[in-house]
């Protein structure tokens, strides 16, 4: 539900359930289901103690689960039905209350609980939390510090077979635009970024229309059509990604509509040798 207090509603309804099933009810006895459906609620409200409501709930699962409750084990679902509340929510901050979140999961599947396994969603969803930060200089700069790390980590994670995907690298950029002033430090971070993805195989429209966002205009036409011509960044604003090469494109997910101008043509040897010799780290 939409409603103001449909969140309310389903918290109340959580713990109705509880007492009842604490009175000898087992038929309505609350399991991670439950849970999670009361998070989402609050994920999806603009309450503005949405996120830490959400989180309160998660807590009082895991104590359960640790006093016997076998049928409240958390999962990543819930997991990051949490990180979603606070990537969606207003509070400064809240990048690092969902990498708390995040590395909470991490450690309860080192610990064994398989059920915890991180996934590509749980990954992209701290990210996204990073991209829309608000505050100081000093706390974007701590949200652009956790999507660096993030993007880095699901990159070297060995348990998530799916790797980072275009949503992925699309937020990393929004993260610069968003997070960063116009110098040659996102210059620089901007490119690797965008060659990592290529890389991967994962440009489509989502990708483009970020680098754009993110890239001053002479990196963004010395990155797709290598070299830094002068272009009408305006006139340019669609690039159609089967004029790409097919390596950068294979893996991703690609709009079935494309209109405006061609891109460059596939080939490019001076293209593909900068993808080549741009395969530094995010720190460097």
């Amino acid at each position: 539900s939409t409603s103001a207090k449909a969140p309310e509603k389903a918290e109340s309804l959580l713990n109705r359930m509880e007492d009842i099933y604490n009175t000898g009810n087992k038929s309505v006895k609350p399991n991670v289901k439950s849970y999670t459906s009361a998070i989402n609620a609050w994920a999806r409200s603009n309450a503005r103690d949405a996120a830490s409501r959400a989180e309160a709930l998660l807590e009082q699962m895991e104590a359960m689960y640790k006093a016997g409750n076998a049928d409240l084990k958390p999962d990543r679902i819930v997991f990051n039905a949490v990180i979603n509340a606070y990537a969606h929510s207003n509070e400064i901050g809240k990048a690092v209350k969902a990498q708390r979140i995040f590395n909470r999961m991490v450690d309860l599947y080192k610990a064994g609980n398989t059920d915890a396994k991180p996934d590509r969603m749980g990954y992209n969803t701290v990210i996204n939390a990073c991209a829309y930060s608000r505050g100081n200089a000093s706390d974007k700069a701590e949200a652009l510090e956790i999507a660096i790390s993030m993007l880095e980590a699901f990159q070297a994670d060995p348990h998530v077979c799916d790797g980072p995907n275009h949503s992925t690298y699309g937020t990393v950029l929004m993260a610069c635009t968003n997070l960063m002033p116009k110098n040659d430090l996102r210059r620089k971070l901007v490119e690797t970024v965008f060659w990592q993805c290529c890389r991967d195989g994962q440009v489509n429209s989502f990708i483009i229309s970020q680098l754009k966002n993110a890239a001053p205009p002479d990196l963004f036409n010395e990155l797709l059509y290598g070299e830094a011509v002068e272009m009408d960044m305006e006139a340019d604003s669609f690039v159609n990604t089967k004029d790409l090469p097919d390596e950068w494109t294979c893996n991703a997910v690609q709009e079935r509509r494309q209109q405006g101008r061609a891109g460059p043509r596939k080939g490019g040897n001076k293209r593909r040798n900068a993808s080549n010799s741009n395969r530094q780290t995010l720190q460097q």
